[in-house]
Formats: structure tokens, sequence, C-alpha cells
């Protein structure tokens, strides 16, 4: 015995020999009936204000425990994380061994049964202790330890560190403060529901709170099957929870060296208790303590960090749960949810296609190549839904590491939008075409209508929203050499920025911009897109998220889902708290989204040799999008049933991805593996039907006839030949009989018909050429020929003769008689070809 407790009950003894134990007693006793007047008598100052803040009851009723997250395996809900204040996990009494009930009996308060939350003579002992400054031990029934523990997590709750203290402190008043609310609380509530309460709320040290966490995490197993040593080695922990707790093996007080001798020394004091008051046999009690204190260490990891996968979509579930109107209406409110815990959040993460897609990125989009910082991700979701299936990257989940230069992991979620953890986004080149394409058949103009390709500066656009017209000129150029002109269709397939281009020059690109946004593709920092010439091409930054979710808002037939992580959410009781509403509405009409993709689904067959035209039975649509230089790389489409998007880049400046390479694959091109892996997975259980027929009025372009406008002014020429759906191209001037200036010839020709928008050339005329029409009536000898040349303007010439016999009407003519002459127009300087006649006839044809 040490010499403090011997000096205590030295004390102790000679007080009850002077009649003191009554004393204390007598305070006691009226400090439960009239606390006021007990504190006074016993000199304490403040006695007045110890019980202003005192509530008449405590509720024993909701704790806080942890939260679980759900992802989806073989269609059923399977954890993948945990959450918590407090790790707690809430059991009934009879789902707690009883060796951990005898235990907490046994050690704590024997008489537990048999007192009615206070027991006198531990009470008075503890009341003394606390006057004559000594620990004597004992004094807090289970009842009492209850009200403090209360207490305590009240304040924590409230964020009052004041009432943490005040809950904790060794003090007169609060003794007497836990004896008034025991007394109240048996009250209230029977002895098994106290005993179940104290079991469920006692802290096990660190953020270990409850039996049942504590069982699991210090001995891989639930409180039901603790062993008697067991049992007592976790109630030896609530005393002192951070000096006895098993989780820090290389103590040198408490630790795996030592036998864990703190925990054991106390474990072993419960066990005797435990046979003392006839809860377990003698034998019983020396096999306990001669079992040695050896955790096994288990339980469950807390926060999105320790999520089995998908931990940046663990992530982006913890951040709507924080900011959407999910768990209430306002922050506190939500935090305040969360907090108490005990949700069971279902989510709709593909946990299969997770790890595949994660493991395919860390194959192709390593973190182990130090050349440069290339991040890559990947976002698929549920067509027709918006369910967030997919949604991973490159790099590892370290929520503290803001730096992106960072090898060992970031907070930045590339996959989704800067509010809900991720980065400020991506420009996403020639995938944002689709936008464009869209507003073309919204105007009516079809897939094979040919349009101008030629690189040329485009100096105005058509833009409501920023006054009415975009007036900067905007010359971009392609990736490749390409014809002057094509379809629309084969520019899709192709991907050729001036064949977009030269459609959005008669579109408005503010519609444009408005498409885009009620599809899904949304900026990722959360402003409005970016309404520029550049728009076009794929300027403006998104997530592949927001991509995905406009990808499949036109494989859905126009109908855009916004995209969600969260199928349901149940309280602690199991009641359904939050169930998504349908937000699907439509937004483009559905023959111009089955066009759409029509279009999509020519781009795959003719267009991405690296994607497979199906996968898994399913036919697949797609769009690529390549940023200048190669520094942000889109894969975009899927199937009837999956969107997807990946997206790859270097995350710190702007690297050209087609200069580095690993494994010996170029990093623009492993968009297309991950894209892949992502696909491969999902549709064996996500299968869609077969794609919709496209409007063939939005396909076929009509036949028009070029009109006449030869000889018209080359100016209101033009404007014929473009009000009428021709695309114009005005070359060099040539010889003409045409006066200068207007149109001497149209390639195609004049009423030729061709496919409303091909492009057309127009050659202006350089009005020095006289036409010759030969008449019969003309024909002259060769000097009189001269003469009619020298007559029409022509002075310089050479004139080559050939005699031969007279086939003419009315010959044969005289020998010398011009008889055939070019019937084209002629310029000075020409060599001019004529026959003559030899004055005889041909001979009669073979018979």
């Amino acid at each position: 015995m040490s010499s403090s407790k011997s000096s205590g009950m030295g004390i102790i003894g000679n007080i009850l020999n002077l009649g003191g134990l009554s004393v204390i007693a007598g305070v006691l006793v009226t400090a439960l009936v009239a606390p006021f007047a007990a504190i006074a008598g016993v000199g304490v100052a403040t006695a007045a204000g110890v019980f202003d803040s005192l509530p008449d009851y405590i509720s024993l009723g909701q704790l806080s425990q942890r939260n679980t997250i759900y992802g989806m395996k073989n269609g059923e809900y399977v954890p993948i994380a945990y959450t918590w204040d407090q790790n707690r996990i809430e059991v009934s009494l009879d789902e707690i061994s009883d060796y951990a009930k005898w235990a907490a009996i046994a050690g704590e308060d024997p008489s537990f049964y048999q007192h009615n939350g206070v027991d006198i003579k531990g009470a008075t002992r503890g009341l003394l202790g606390v006057v004559i400054g000594k620990d004597l031990g004992g004094g807090s029934t289970i009842d009492m330890q209850t009200v403090r523990n209360w207490l305590k997590l009240k304040a924590e709750a409230e964020g009052n560190d004041e009432g943490v203290d005040a809950a904790l402190e060794v003090s007169f008043e609060r003794k007497l403060k836990e004896m008034k609310l025991a007394l109240q609380l048996n009250k209230q509530y029977t002895k098994d529901e106290i005993l179940n309460s104290y079991l469920n709320m006692a802290h096990f040290g660190g953020v270990v709170y409850g039996i049942e966490a504590a069982a699991k995490t210090y001995y891989s197993k639930s409180a039901s099957d603790l062993t008697i040593a067991e049992a007592a080695s976790l109630m030896a922990i609530v005393q002192y929870p951070n000096a006895r707790k098993l989780d820090m093996p290389n103590s040198t007080t408490n630790g795996e060296a030592n036998g864990y001798a703190l925990n054991k020394a106390r474990r072993d004091y419960i066990i005797g208790k435990m046979q003392e008051h006839g809860y377990i046999s003698k034998e019983e009690a020396a096999e306990a303590i001669s079992t040695p204190v050896e955790p096994v260490r288990g339980g469950d990891a807390n926060g999105c960090m320790s999520a089995t996968t998908g931990k940046f979509f663990c992530d982006m579930v913890m951040q709507i749960l924080a900011k959407d109107p999910i768990l209430g209406e306002t922050s506190a409110e939500r935090a305040e949810v969360r907090r108490l815990g005990g949700l069971h959040i279902y989510t709709s993460l593909e946990i299969d296609a997770q790890i595949a897609t994660e493991a395919s990125l860390r194959w192709y989009v390593p973190q182990t190549d130090t050349k440069l910082f290339v991040g890559g991700s990947v976002a698929s979701v549920e067509v027709g839904t918006g369910r967030i299936l997919v949604l991973a990257q490159n790099r590892d989940y370290n929520p503290i590491e803001t730096d992106s230069r960072s090898l060992t992991g970031t907070a930045v979620n590339y996959s989704t939008n800067y509010r809900y953890g991720g980065s400020s986004g991506f420009q996403v080149g020639s995938t944002f075409k689709l936008f464009t394409l869209i507003e073309w058949l919204e105007a009516g103009y079809p897939l094979n209508q040919i349009v101008d390709t030629r690189v040329r500066n485009y100096p105005q656009f058509a833009a409501h929203c920023v006054g009415g017209f975009y007036n900067l000129t905007y010359a971009p150029k392609n990736a490749g050499n390409f014809p002057t002109s094509m379809s629309a269709l084969t520019g899709t397939v192709r991907s050729v920025n001036t064949a977009f281009m030269t459609m959005a020059e008669k579109l408005d690109l503010c519609d444009i911009a408005e498409t885009a946004t009620k599809l899904g593709a949304v900026r990722a920092d959360g402003r409005d897109l970016v309404v520029v010439p550049s728009m076009v091409l794929g300027s403006n930054e998104s997530s592949p998220l927001a991509m995905a979710e406009a990808s499949a808002a036109i494989q859905n037939g126009g109908v855009h889902c916004p995209s969600r992580a969260i199928d349901s959410i149940e309280d602690r009781n199991g009641e359904v708290i939050y169930t998504p509403e349908n937000l699907c509405e439509r937004q483009i009409a559905e023959n111009i989204a089955n066009t759409t993709t029509y279009a999509m689904r020519q781009t795959v067959l003719g267009g991405l040799p690296y994607i497979p035209n199906s996968i898994n039975g399913q036919e697949t649509v797609g769009k690529t999008g390549t940023t200048n230089d190669y520094v942000d790389n889109w894969m975009l489409g899927g199937t009837k049933k999956v969107a997807t998007a990946s997206w790859v880049g270097n995350v710190v400046g702007k690297v050209s991805m087609n200069r580095f390479s690993w494994q010996g694959y170029r990093y623009d091109r492993v968009k297309y593996p991950i894209w892949i892996a992502a696909m491969n997975e999902l549709t064996k259980t996500y299968k869609g039907g077969a794609w919709a027929a496209p409007d063939s009025s939005l396909v076929n372009a009509p036949n028009d006839e070029i009109p006449q406008v030869i000889g018209q002014n080359l100016d209101e020429a033009i404007t014929l030949l473009e009000a009428a759906g021709f695309y114009v191209s005005v070359g060099s001037g040539i010889n003409s009989d045409h006066p200068a200036g207007t149109v001497a010839y149209v390639s195609p020709e004049v009423g030729t018909f061709v496919t409303r928008g091909t492009l057309l050339s127009v050659y202006p005329s350089l009005g020095n050429m006289t036409a010759i029409t030969p008449q019969n009536s003309d024909l002259v000898s060769v000097a009189a020929f001269q003469s009619y040349l020298n007559t029409h303007g022509f002075t310089s010439f050479t004139i080559h003769q050939t005699s031969v016999p007279d086939g003419t009407t009315g010959g044969p003519h005289p020998a010398g008689t011009v008889i055939k002459w070019p019937a084209v127009a002629l310029t000075n300087g020409a060599t001019i070809n004529i026959e003559i006649s030899d004055g005889t006839a041909p001979p009669p044809p073979s018979p």
C-alpha cells in the first residue's frame, strides 16, 4: 500500500474515532437535500452559483457515433470508409459480454444495483479526499461517472472548453453536481439502462468510445465475444484512458516490452474484484490473471484517408454533406448531424470498377515518373440517373497536402469541381466541339452539309450575351493538313478546328455556351463559361466529372441528370433521412441528341483507332480532346448506359504530353486505356440497349443548283452564292471576254447540283478577251480573217494554219478559204490554230 493511501486511511481513521464520519455524512445528506446549504457549510465561497446551469435531468439518448460510407459490390452495399468525431458503435446490453458488464461493476461500483446513484460510504470518502486534498480513492459510482461523461460530451458538442474542464475538475462542487444528477438519473432510467449507457459512453483512449469500438480496436472482435481477461483489460483503460490504452506497443510505461504493465496491473485488480463479488470462480480468475495482455489491433481507421478504395470519392461525399442542404439548412446544423453520427451513407461508387481504374491509372500515369508532375483522372456516371460510378486519379489522397509538386499525394481532387475539393479545372479541348455540333443541328444544318475548312481569319461572331457580336479576329490552325472543305460530320470525325469555327460562324457563341452549361459542362471554378471564339475549341477549364455528366446527357437522348454520389442516407435507427430527388430534365430535343450520338459513333468507327467499337457487346460513342501542344488530353463518351471522361496532363505549368512517355506509352495517348479500364468493368453490370437512329433530315444535306452568276459583279455574285448556302473562295483573275471585275468562271460550273455548303471557287474576269463565234457566212481568206481579228482588238497573234479537205456545209470552198477557228475567247499573243480548205471534198465514208 502506498504511503499516500496509508496516510489518507489514517486520517479517515482518526476522523472516524472522533465521530468525523457522522459529520461528513451529515454534510453529504444535506448536500443531497439542500446543496446550497451544504456548500456554504463547508465554506465554499461560490455556493450561490454552483447549480445555476445544472439541468433538472440528463438524457441518455443519442451519443456521438461513427458514420459509415458504403459503396457497391456485386449489387450490394459494403462499407468503404468510416468517419467520426468519436469512434463509437452503440450496442444494446445484450450485445455485450457478461464479463464486460461484471468487470465494469466489480472494478468501478460493486454496489451498483443496490444504491440509488450515490454510494454514501464511497461518496463520503471521495468528499473527504477533496476537502483534505488527498486522493483517497472511490467515491464515483457508475451513475456518477455516467453523469460526468454526459456533461463532458455535452460540453464538447457545444464547443464549450470551460464546460469540459468543469466536468473533469477535482472539486467539492463537481462531486455534488454529479451526486444530484446521479440521483435524478436513477429516477428516469433503470439500472440496466444506466449500465448500457455507461458502457457505450466510456472513453477507452484516443478517439475510441464505447465498449464495442474498444473491443474491435484493441482485440479485433465484438464486445459480445470478449473473454474475462479481455473484458477486464478494456475496463482497466477507462480510469486513465490515455495511460492504459493498448495502441502504443513502443511505450516504455505501458507497452509490449513490459507486457502493458499499467493496464495489466489494473486488469488483474478488476479480475480479483470479479472473483471477490462472485462473478467468476477462483479458477477462472487465476487463468485470466495468468493470461498475458496481448492486444490484437483491428477495428476501422477514421476518415477517407483510410478508405478501402475511392479515397477522393469519399472526400467528395464528405464535402457534399458539409456544403449541400442534405443534413440541414445551415453549416452548423449539418456539422452537428455529422458529429452526432450513426449515419449510414449509401453511395453509388462501383468498387470493382474503381479498383480496376485506379490500377490502370497507376500503371499508365505513375507517380514515380519524376520528369514531370503528370496527373490523370477518370470519372464515370450512369446514363439516365447521374449516379457517379467511378472517380479515380493517379495521385494518392493526402488531405493536408496542397502542393501540386508533391509526389506523396494531394488534397486536390482532379475529377471534380473546386466546390467539392477539386481543382480549378483543365482546358477541355475538342470535347467541347460537341456543343457547337448540337447548336449546328438545332439551327437546322445537317451533318452532311459541306463546311469551309480553310485556315483563315474569322473576324466576327454573333454573341448576344456580350453585346451582340464578338469582333476580335481569331485565326486558329488545324492539327494536320485537310482539304479546303468537308462535311460537318467529317469535320467531327477528324476533329478539324476550322470546320467547327466555320460552323460557329453561322451560330451564336452564347447559345453554344448555354447549351454546354445546361448539359452540365460547367467551369470547375464555379464561374460562368468564358464566351470567346476559342471557347469553340475548348479553352474553358472544366472537370472530368462535369464532362462525363454532359456526355451522359447527350447519350441519354438529351435528358440531363445532375451527377450525384449518394443513393440514400439512414440514421442510427435505420430510418431513411435522405434520398436524392429526381432532377433529370430534358435540355435538348431527342432527335438532336440522337443525331449527335450518331456523329460520336462515326467518330469511334472512323477516327479513334484506340477505342474499340464495342465493349462487352455494347456499342461505344466518343469524342477526343487535345489542347494546344498536347497540354491537356481527353477522351469522352461511353455506351448507352455509362458515360466516362478521362484526362491526362501535367498539374504544374503547361507541358506538351506528347514529348514524354512511360513504359513505351506516350502520355498524350494513355487517356484511351484508362478510359477503357473503367468502361470494361462497368459495362459488365450496366448494360444498355441499341442507339436510336439519327434524324435523317439532320444527316443528309440537299443538293442545290449553283445559280447563274457569270458576268455579274464579283461582290454581288458572292452575296448571291452565300445566300444560296454555299461557301465562296475567290481565285485569281483569269483572261475573259467579260468586263473586268465580273465573274468569269465558277468551279464547280454554274448549273451543277452539289451538296449544300459546298465550297465554290469563283474566278473574276481580267476583261482582256474577245469571243470569236464562227459563222458559215463569214468564211473568208486568211488575209480577211486577220483583218477580222484586228477589228476586234487583237493586234499581236500568230496564225497556224492546216490545209484539209473541206467538209463544211456548201463545200468544197475555194482553196485558201478559212473554214474552222477556235470557238473560245482569245487574247493578244495567242497562237490561233485555223483550218483552210484545200478546195477538195473529203472522201466518202467506208462502206
